[in-house]
Formats: structure tokens, C-alpha cells, sequence
């Protein structure tokens, strides 16, 4: 059985946005972007999307594929292939990281308390430090990212 999460929220749905295209779409750059990380850092994640979505009142679908706004690629998602699919493609713990991030994002749509953190941004803190890091607020650090504030 998976632990609850009770302290995140994804974004308001917008009009033209199910809650399947919203978790959907949130699962892939969970796992894009986090795979490898613990179960904090994959919500994490989450918060970030959920935040920018609300902040800029777009859907999570626009959010996560935004131009250079999260490393979700041009694959196919794998939440598209059937399990059987996915268990040839992927090595084991990564077919377990994509069932904890489809497991996050459906559940945490369906909370209605705080995310996680109020961060708009995150970055691999061993792989590179962005122009914008210099002005996060509300550092926190999860695993291999830096999760912060800036103002949009």
C-alpha cells in the first residue's frame, strides 16, 4: 500500500481540462524530471507544477508542456502503453517510478489541502545552476534538486 500524501494539491482543473489529462500529463514530468528521487522529491515536483499552473492560471497540460519548462521530451509518454509494454521498455525500477508518479499525480488531484511547498521553480543541483537560481526564495533542497520561489 502506498503512503498517503495529504499535504498537496494540483492546480484548479481548467474548463477544457479532465482530471485524466491533468494527471496524466503531471505523471510524465514527475517522472521526467524525478524518477530516481524519494517519494518527497517526486511531490515536490508536483507542488512546482501545481503552483505555476494556479500562478499563471493555465491547465497542467499547458504547464508541464510549455517550451523548455519541464524535460518531458517528444516520446511517447509510457503511461500510454500497457503494462506488459512497459515492463519491456523500462529497467524494473523504472517501471517502478512510473507507477509511484501515475500513483502521485491521480491521488494528489484528488486532495484539496496546501501543496507541498509554495515553489515555482526546481533544478538539478548537480548537473547546473540556471541564470534564475540566484533569486529563489525558500530554498529547500530535496534529494539531487533545489526547489525555490521566484517571482513570475
Amino acid at each position: 500500500m502506498k503512503p498517503t500524501i495529504a499535504i498537496i494539491l494540483l492546480a484548479p482543473l481548467a474548463q477544457a481540462e479532465t482530471v485524466q489529462q491533468a494527471a496524466l500529463s503531471s505523471a510524465w514530468a514527475i517522472f521526467q524530471e524525478a524518477r530516481g528521487e524519494s517519494m518527497e522529491g517526486k511531490v515536490a515536483v508536483a507542488s512546482v507544477i501545481a503552483n505555476r499552473a494556479r500562478l499563471k492560471q493555465t491547465t497542467i497540460t499547458q504547464t508541464v508542456f510549455k517550451d523548455k519548462a519541464f524535460s518531458v521530451g517528444s516520446s511517447v509518454p509510457l503511461w500510454f502503453m500497457s503494462e506488459a509494454q512497459s515492463k519491456k521498455c523500462l529497467a524494473p525500477a523504472d517501471f517502478d517510478a512510473r507507477e509511484e508518479c501515475l500513483w502521485i499525480a491521480q491521488h494528489i488531484g484528488k486532495k484539496t489541502s496546501k501543496p507541498a511547498g509554495d515553489w515555482t521553480h526546481f533544478y538539478a543541483h548537480k548537473l547546473v545552476t540556471p541564470y534564475w537560481a540566484e533569486g529563489l526564495e525558500n530554498v529547500k533542497v530535496i534529494g539531487n534538486h533545489t526547489f525555490g520561489t521566484t517571482k513570475f
